[in-house]
């Protein structure tokens, strides 16, 4: 369960403690887990769920103290073996890779190449190196029964609900759950220079797997989502309804902790009757159409207002990867 804790969203570091993390990784564990522990959570375990590479971080300690082999032979020995993953390798810097292509990011003055990285940060929590076949390979045996136990695949790829029965979409470090193209399973990436998405469509038995070289301005979740139309259609959007309350009721400012942040949204009805929802990831409001009870959607995010009487006690928002629980400010 402590594992499982790691993975939906324990919320023990913001991810930019990953950084301080690495400093200490080959010298003390110890000193890991302590400065780990000094740290207080962002909520209370099973009561939100924000992603965050320190619990990935952790995960990859966890192999190394059961297998008594570092992150990266383990992996060799017996993750990419399972998956005929021949291309694949624990990032470097220094060996040479044929045909290995180089990050970029976008600038004022156009592709730049991506800035040093050094792989021992990032660590479990994304310094993999790997190729478009290698991670269709790494899917098809995944999804194949090839890698893991049918019980264990099960808990790997199944939300489980907050400890008030809220229902997720994110399992153990992948989602579930409907969107252009239909069902499916999958996850994005990203580092400096590359972004990733991959997915697999259950009702299709088909993967995509999409790899950008550059942070910007391509889209691979754009990208995959234009494949995933294209192949299989587009998967049918909620209905959306007629909000059998008043509308104003809604109206206010809730914050709450997000990744590697507070997140403050602010809740308004615009000049044509519309419900708004403004946060600082998404910019400017935005307007959401009502789903059922007190939810609202905007493609596949999720406003759910908690109520007490006609106020709003809190907003809790349902990226797919998170769900973030804000409380009504006063």
């Amino acid at each position: 369960h402590r594992v499982r804790g790691l993975l939906v969203g324990a919320a023990l570091l913001i991810v930019v403690n990953t950084i301080r993390l690495a400093v200490y990784v080959r010298e003390d564990e110890i000193e890991i887990l302590a400065l780990v522990g000094a740290e207080p959570f962002d909520f209370e375990p099973g009561t939100a769920l924000i992603y965050n590479n320190s619990g990935f971080f952790l995960l990859g300690l966890i192999i190394e103290k059961v297998s008594g082999q570092s992150y990266s032979d383990y992996l060799e020995q017996n993750v990419f073996p399972k998956a005929a993953m021949d291309d694949s390798s624990y990032c470097s810097n220094s060996v040479v890779l044929k045909n290995r292509a180089h990050g970029y990011q976008a600038s004022q003055r156009g592709l730049q190449r991506a800035p040093y990285l050094n792989h021992l940060w990032p660590y479990a929590a994304g310094s993999l190196c790997s190729t478009v076949g290698d991670l269709i390979a790494w899917n098809r045996a995944l999804h194949g029964g090839e890698v893991l136990p049918e019980e264990a695949y099960r808990l790997l790829v199944t939300p489980e609900p907050l400890e008030d029965g809220t229902t997720l979409r994110y399992a153990k470090g992948i989602t579930q759950h409907v969107g252009p193209g239909g069902p499916m399973i999958g996850h994005g990436g990203g580092i400096n220079g590359f972004l990733s998405e991959s997915r697999y469509y259950t009702e299709e038995d088909a993967i995509v797997v999409v790899l950008v070289n550059t942070t910007g301005p391509a889209n691979p979740a754009g990208i995959a989502n234009a494949i995933g139309r294209h192949l299989f259609g587009d998967a049918a959007d909620p209905v959306a309804g007629s909000y059998p309350g008043d509308l104003a009721d809604l109206v206010g400012e809730f914050t709450g902790a997000a990744r590697g942040r507070t997140m403050t949204a602010r809740v308004a009805v615009d000049g044509e009757g519309r419900l708004t929802v403004a946060t600082q990831a998404r910019g400017g409001a935005q307007p959401v159409e009502f789903l059922e009870g007190t939810t609202f959607f905007r493609g596949t995010t999720r406003y759910t207002f908690d109520m007490e009487g006609n106020a709003p006690t809190r907003l809790r928002l349902d990226h797919v990867g998170g769900h973030y629980v804000l409380e009504a400010r006063e």
